[in-house]
């Protein structure tokens, strides 16, 4: 229904006004199959990058205390 009122609202704007010259959404050139195995290749070493950090995180921040419950006065 959004779409049908936009576009009811550009044909009124037209009519009264005179043409948007709205240009064409449409890629300027063609991704090349470099591109994209590039783009693809760097997200893959960044969610890789992220993995490896978040290990090496989890494994220095362990520690060997034991878990202590503590009461909470009123339950």
């Amino acid at each position: 229904m959004e779409v049908l009122g936009y576009t009811h609202m550009a044909m009124m704007y037209e009519e009264t006004v005179g043409p948007l010259r709205i240009r064409s959404i449409a890629l300027p050139r063609r991704l090349s199959l470099k591109q994209v195995g590039s783009a693809i290749a760097l997200a893959g070493f960044l969610i890789f990058g992220g993995g490896v950090t978040a290990i090496v995180a989890s494994t220095l921040s362990r520690s060997n205390v034991t878990p202590v419950h503590q009461e909470v006065p009123g339950f």
